[in-house]
């Protein structure tokens, strides 16, 4: 490699090594950059720690007495005058500087390498050197304690003395934006006690100067040590892959794909690509995958070294450095996982954050194509979004094929049949999920199948809890469970014939079939029947349901509600789904109330918005029907009342209830209709009342049942104290 630091204007000499682990001229250039470190301080007056001079002078090798040094330096302290000393050090220096070779050697070899890399010109490359070999050599570190230097101009107009560089030449580093700040190899506080502090080298050094073999006759060519050494900084990507065919469900796939193989083939910088979506949904498999399909090398940028968390501006030095070092390297890419950590904040550098327009020159030039991941767009400033050229959401996979490939993973699963379908058919059982009940079932036992699903559910439920993401309604969880185990205690398969609305609904689930979208807006008492006849709705017209509650889509912070919004109806877009809001009246409150805030009436116009522009079937229900704003209620194309049942619908789900129960078919029978009047219950109090039958191990008969209801009854309708008489007659 050409020799590009003039290092002769330091050090020009004839030495030989005296035993250390460094080369003779490593060794000499550190000790002429001791010497004139103190006497450039003495110069301006800047020593002011004390100093072991007979280290110094024996690191030196001086020829003298330890005691007689001592006693100079002992002196030289009380007065403040180190002039005899410094004598003696200019006198020491001279006598160095002889005619001869210059500086050459390994060392020098990897410091042009680095300054190549990083693109540092010849005197920031004397600054890299210093940095290195105080980490090499404890005296150099020592002299430069000594010298009192606490801020930034004042330490490098030092340092551009001490390496005879022009003032002023390393002016440039003390910008944020400078490859040695940057990358951390120089202090970025403002403030700071010594020239040691500020040239605090990052340990990245370390890593070069513990790994290098320098010159060793039987060294491996630098650049092969060089990738090895980043091989393992960001290692590379060792997971899962899987074919094209298994990401169906992520739109723009080949767009993805074709550009990811135009920027590794042509080299191009910038290309950045920014993968977002729910926890688990398989984003960073899909980027593994993408790698996988092309050939190409997947470098990592991992989150933890030796067991230790990396911080965010850790990580972005990883990859920056991991790129420059690489960026000669075919056919390579990097992967940055759980991006937004490192987003969040951004200020300044250093342990405060990085600098934003750092960051930003980083985005639109970083050498190798990086594929970047997060669970979320919250905290990204459009700033930052502007410099991708693709962004993608990795949607959940709810795809047909999908649940088959779901279905067959599950099969090994110890559970009943009819819960491994509903897991099968559950789009929030994302590929991590999905790999975690894998893993579950493999521990537990064969022939439990009742007690495993019962276990899994909760473990489930608590998962799910801890991600903020929607748990599953808990009678369509249990319902598995609790068929396998009673079906006595559950109601019959769903009809229409339960439901006591205002509107005749088989026709209408007719012509919804025929037109392919509307705005139903469902209310009515709980329990009357509004989610399950989402649910029937959508299986008639043979597409998803997508199950979304007020209290899920509601944001902490300004404008975070409408974008939940938004992704809401995107997501029923994307699956070609039928879409239930729960809750509706959060979103749908009159907007003539005094008391609304600015941010309240902001999420009603945006649910307006997104309703408008909807081309399916969206349902929303409500129990408040009483508080929802007259604008909105023009906008959906039925409103539906959802009422108690009817005597003869009650009498009629009873009679399926005990279809196999001839003594009380009867029994109701005889009871009546005019007598069923007297109960005010939808076909969810039916469902509780069975459910607590079973809970309390009591038979099934139609008295208890009844009695059941009527409690049912008198609690929702907060009247105890008044029995409705003929179960007590």
């Amino acid at each position: 490699m050409t020799v590009l630091l003039p290092w002769s204007d330091l050090l020009s000499f004839t030495a030989s090594n005296s035993g250390s682990n460094y080369s003779a001229s490593e060794q000499q250039l550190a000790r002429v950059l001791v010497a004139r470190l103190l006497l450039l301080g003495e110069k301006r007056q800047l020593l002011g720690k004390r100093i072991d001079w007979p280290e110094i002078f024996a690191f030196l090798g001086v020829v003298g007495t330890t005691r007689e040094v001592r006693r100079q330096g002992m002196e030289a302290e009380e007065k403040g005058d180190y002039s005899e000393l410094t004598a003696l050090l200019q006198h020491w220096l001279e006598q160095q500087a002889l005619p001869g070779q210059g500086f050459t050697g390994g060392l020098i070899a990897v410091i042009e390498l680095l300054g190549e890399r990083m693109q540092l010109d010849a005197g920031e490359q004397k600054l890299l050197m210093l940095m290195w070999l105080t980490r090499r050599h404890p005296l150099l570190v020592r002299a430069a304690d000594a010298v009192e230097v606490n801020n930034e101009p004042q330490a490098l107009s030092f340092l551009e003395e001490l390496l005879s560089l022009q003032p002023s030449s390393l002016s440039g580093v003390a910008t944020k934006e400078h490859p040695l700040k940057s990358f951390n190899f120089v202090n970025g506080f403002s403030c700071f006690q010594g020239l040691d502090a500020y040239l605090k080298g990052s340990d990245f050094l370390d890593v070069f100067n513990n790994t290098l073999e320098l010159d060793s006759p039987t060294a491996r060519p630098l650049e092969q040590q060089f990738e090895a050494i980043w091989d393992d900084v960001c290692p590379r990507f060792h997971g899962d892959s899987l074919p094209p065919e298994d990401f169906s469900y992520v739109p723009q796939l080949q767009v993805l794909r074709d550009y990811l193989a135009d920027a590794l083939r042509q080299q191009r910088p910038a290309a950045n690509i920014l993968l977002y979506g729910k926890p688990g949904v398989g984003k960073t498999l899909l980027a593994a995958s993408l790698a996988d399909w092309l050939q190409a090398r997947l470098h990592e940028v991992p989150f933890a070294k030796e067991g230790v968390s990396l911080p965010p501006d850790r990580r972005i030095q990883l990859l920056a450095m991991g790129q420059a070092f690489m960026q000669n390297n075919a056919n390579t890419c990097f992967l940055f996982d759980e991006m937004e950590d490192m987003f969040q904040g951004i200020q300044s550098f250093g342990s405060k954050g990085l600098a934003k327009a750092w960051m930003n020159h980083y985005l639109e030039t970083n050498p190798l194509p990086t594929i970047w991941v997060c669970n979320s767009l919250e905290m990204l400033d459009s700033s930052y979004l502007r410099r991708f050229d693709l962004i993608l959401e990795v949607p959940t996979p709810a795809t047909a094929r999908y649940q088959k490939k779901r279905a067959a993973a599950l099969a090994p699963l110890p559970v009943t049949n009819a819960f491994r379908d509903w897991l099968a058919a559950a789009d929030w059982v994302t590929p991590a999920l999905l790999s975690l009940l894998k893993r579950l079932g493999q521990h537990l036992p064969g022939r439990q199948p009742l007690q495993n699903q019962k276990k899994l559910l909760a473990l489930l439920e608590q998962r799910l809890k801890a991600e903020g993401q929607p748990l599953p309604d808990p009678w369509f969880a249990e319902e598995p469970v609790q068929k396998s185990k009673a079906s006595q205690y559950c109601l019959p398969d769903y009809s229409l014939d339960w439901l006591n609305t205002d509107l005749g609904l088989e026709s209408v689930v007719q012509q919804i079939g025929r037109l392919g979208n509307a705005r139903l807006c469902l209310h009515g008492h709980p329990g009357t029947g509004k989610t399950a006849f989402a649910d029937y709705l959508a299986k008639e017209l043979k597409q998803p349901l997508v199950v979304k509650s007020a209290s899920s889509l509601l944001g902490k912070y300004v404008g975070e509600t409408e974008k939940q919004l938004e992704a809401m109806f995107a997501e029923a877009k994307h699956k070609k789904a039928v879409l239930l809001l729960d809750e509706a009246e959060t979103f749908l409150q009159s907007r003539l109330d005094a008391s609304l805030k600015g941010w309240e009436v902001s999420k009603v116009n945006e649910m307006l918005i997104q309703m408008e522009r909807f081309q399916g079937v969206v349902i929303a229900t409500s129990n408040r029907f009483e508080q929802l704003d007259a604008a909105a209620m023009r906008r959906f194309d039925l409103k539906v009342a959802f009422d108690w049942l009817q005597p003869q619908q009650l009498q009629g789900l009873l009679q399926a209830v005990f279809y196999k129960h001839p003594k009380d078919l009867q029994a109701l029978k005889e009871l009546g209709v005019n007598r069923l009047a007297r109960l005010q219950v939808s076909p969810g109090n039916v469902q509780t009342a069975l459910r607590r039958l079973n809970l309390q191990g009591k038979p099934l008969c139609l008295k208890l049942l009844l009695s059941a209801l009527e409690d049912e009854a008198s609690v929702q309708h907060q009247d105890k104290a008044a029995p409705m008489g003929f179960i007590h007659s």
